[in-house]
């Protein structure tokens, strides 16, 4: 018997409990953006649009730091070879020091971003070196026609066989063409006009 009124007792408790925070809720107030609701705008309150908070913007993307050293470096290499006074015009005038000051100012001139940003794709570098060549030959600073001087600057006999290396002077030759129409073919025609007199 004491069981059963045990439980009679605890399910009293538990309306009681449910009776007294129905009471309480009465009073409790609703609240949107921390402010109180009051009673019936509760709909109202909820279809209210928040500001959205605006979309973060995009930092523009720098472009990537240039680099200057690689192409001057290997320019300056590759023009400092001994091919370069087999077809050289005049050997005195266009020194090894001349050459070497030459691929240097052309870097700092206002066509060195173009060159390095050229450099960076690796399929570009070859035909670079060809059109600084071209450039070089079209200003009077080499002698020879353009496939005789590829020939030269890639070590290539002329009375080879191999189809390869006919192919490669070829296409240097065809870079070697395209030289004078950079932006910097006036620049370095300029130069060379500068830099050497005239005799």
């Amino acid at each position: 018997m004491e069981k059963k009124k045990d439980n009679a007792q605890q399910v009293m408790n538990q309306y009681a409990m449910f009776w007294n925070y129905n009471a309480h809720v009465e009073h409790q107030h609703n609240y949107f953006n921390g402010k109180p609701v009051e009673e019936g705008a509760e709909d109202s309150a909820q279809t209210q649009e928040v500001p959205a908070t605006e979309a973060p913007q995009e930092a523009p993307q720098d472009e990537p730091v240039l680099n200057f050293f690689a192409p001057k470096k290997t320019l300056q290499m590759l023009i400092l070879e001994d091919w370069f006074e087999c077809i050289s015009v005049d050997r005195k005038a266009y020194s090894k020091a001349w050459r070497e000051a030459f691929v240097s100012d052309l870097m700092d001139s206002e066509h060195g971003a173009y060159i390095a940003r050229l450099w960076g794709q690796k399929d570009k570098r070859l035909t670079i070196k060809g059109q600084i060549v071209g450039t070089l030959a079209w200003a009077g600073v080499l002698k020879g026609s353009n496939l005789a001087i590829a020939r030269t600057v890639l070590g290539i006999s002329p009375n080879t066989r191999n189809e390869d290396e006919k192919k490669e002077a070829t296409t240097f030759a065809k870079y070697m063409g395209k030289g004078k129409l950079e932006p910097y073919a006036d620049w370095v025609k300029d130069y060379v006009d500068k830099t050497v007199p005239k005799r």
